[in-house]
């Protein structure tokens, strides 16, 4: 057991270590961002001013492709066109249950369950996993 205490002082010295480094990194960006506020919201503001570009082409551009089936555009600004699916989803399932097709099995949801199957020859296993906490704290 001697091994395991130096593993996890180990452990913890990096831990530690670790806290350190990020603070620093931290506050070194709290500066960064301190000393150059006028530059970043310069690029806040562009960033807007593109969003809000994007939004008025984007908006002609469906309009045009609409209108004459135009896809290419100046800028290799292109349209794509993607296929949505529009369908009553309890009529779907219902099909698919009459026609044994394209079900799978809600793991997640049985999962809530399973315990309580066991004559669905459900076996429920307990593995250990080791969890770490936030903070090491070592006693002497």
């Amino acid at each position: 057991m001697e091994k395991f205490k130096e593993k996890v002082m180990v452990l913890k010295s990096n831990s530690d270590l670790l806290e350190e480094k990020s603070i620093k990194l931290k506050g070194l960006q709290e500066k960064f961002n301190n000393d150059n506020q006028e530059l970043l919201d310069e690029i806040d503001l562009l960033k807007t001013k593109i969003s809000e570009s994007k939004v008025e082409i984007e908006k002609e551009a469906i309009e045009e492709f609409n209108e004459n089936n135009t896809k290419k555009f100046d800028g290799g600004i292109s349209i794509k066109e993607y296929k949505k699916f529009i369908y009553d989803s309890d009529k779907v399932l219902k099909i698919a249950k009459e026609k044994d097709m394209f079900l799978m099995l809600d793991e997640k949801s049985f999962k809530k369950v399973a315990e309580g199957l066991t004559d669905w020859g459900v076996e429920v296993k307990k593995e250990p996993k080791v969890t770490y906490p936030k903070v090491i704290k070592l006693e002497d």
